[in-house]
């Protein structure tokens, strides 16, 4: 089978030419779908998906995820239809969407993370279809693979509680995290938006000496359920959904359309403005000599009455004062 190499995910990356001609016509098919607004509503592209953050009620910012269909198609389609919320709500009725939910654990130089749909961190369902040979328990499915690595920030992970137990849970690494490779499924990036990201990093979190209360587990509170890497300021995702497509990714050519355009338009003035010189020299031609020198004899004499009428008020001011010193010294 006819494979293409994807050294830049990771050097063992081979994935088969069919599975990226499947996702290609997918995305090309999604150009021409619209959106539930109708067919006049936006063109969205499925491989890209937004996040808009908001911190302590107040707007951060949008974050954009660029989904790795064509390596865990399924890891990454989950995170899309959570994205889109087209699922509705799952067999226990949850909500399947990422609308409203929180960023519940914050460890700076590490990661961020979110995406419980069902609680506050401590559960999670995921929106991909159940299989039916039992691969998917609980709202959980199994590992897809571990080919992408978390070399370095803003790789898009999910979040799991051992091996195949993937639900909704995310994390976005803010460093370099290779201990996390063959754990967890890597399927996206952050393409746009790491500042918001690296603004919730910043955060202050929930004090540290809870790490020593009674009942602590696993970094949490067993009666009070308050994660110690909460951040104390409440960041919640306020609009998710598929990137709407610019007029140039629905027509790769309109750039270059756009340029010729503007040298066609470059290019009428240039020879507009020759036009108007040709015109200029035949109609000076067709006077003669001495019309032209009657023209600018007489554009001579405008310029000397021009000169005069300018002249003589000052002429006039400096007769007066004259006459008015003649006075003084008769005085």
């Amino acid at each position: 089978v006819s494979v293409l190499n994807c050294s830049a995910f990771h050097p063992s990356i081979h994935i088969p030419l069919d599975a990226m001609h499947k996702w290609r016509n997918e995305v090309l098919a999604a150009k021409q779908r619209r959106a539930v607004g109708g067919p006049t509503g936006p063109v969205t592209d499925p491989g890209r998906v937004f996040l808009d953050i908001g911190i302590g009620g107040q707007p951060a910012g949008r974050v954009v995820v660029r989904l790795h269909h064509d390596v865990v198609p399924k890891t990454a389609e989950n995170f899309r239809l959570l994205c889109t919320g087209e699922r509705g709500r799952s067999r226990q009725g949850v909500e399947l969407a990422y609308k409203g939910t929180v960023f519940h654990r914050v460890e700076k130089g590490f990661v961020v993370q979110g995406g419980d749909v069902c609680a506050d961190g401590t559960s999670g369902v995921c929106a991909v279809p159940y299989d039916p040979a039992g691969k998917a328990r609980d709202g959980h499915f199994d590992d897809e693979n571990f080919l992408i690595s978390h070399n370095r920030p803003g790789r898009v992970s999910m979040a799991n509680k051992g091996p195949n137990t993937n639900n909704s849970q995310f994390f976005i690494t803010l460093a370099p995290a290779l201990h996390l490779d063959g754990k967890n499924v890597c399927f996206g990036d952050v393409i746009s938006g790491m500042e918001v990201v690296q603004a919730v990093a910043r955060l202050d979190t929930q004090d540290e000496a809870m790490a020593a209360a009674p009942g602590k587990k696993n970094g949490r509170d067993a009666e009070t359920l308050v994660d110690v890497h909460r951040p104390r300021l409440e960041v919640k995702v306020t609009a998710c959904g598929e990137v709407e497509l610019t007029e140039e990714e629905l027509d790769p050519e309109a750039e270059e359309k756009a340029k010729l355009r503007a040298q066609e338009e470059d290019m009428a003035k240039s020879v507009a403005g020759v036009k108007d010189a040709v015109a200029a020299v035949l109609k000076r031609k067709r006077r003669g000599p001495a019309q032209d020198a009657e023209s600018d004899s007489a554009e001579s004499d405008g310029a000397n009455a021009l000169k005069r009428s300018k002249q003589q008020p000052l002429k006039k001011k400096k007769r007066g004062l004259m006459d008015l010193s003649s006075d003084e010294d008769s005085d």
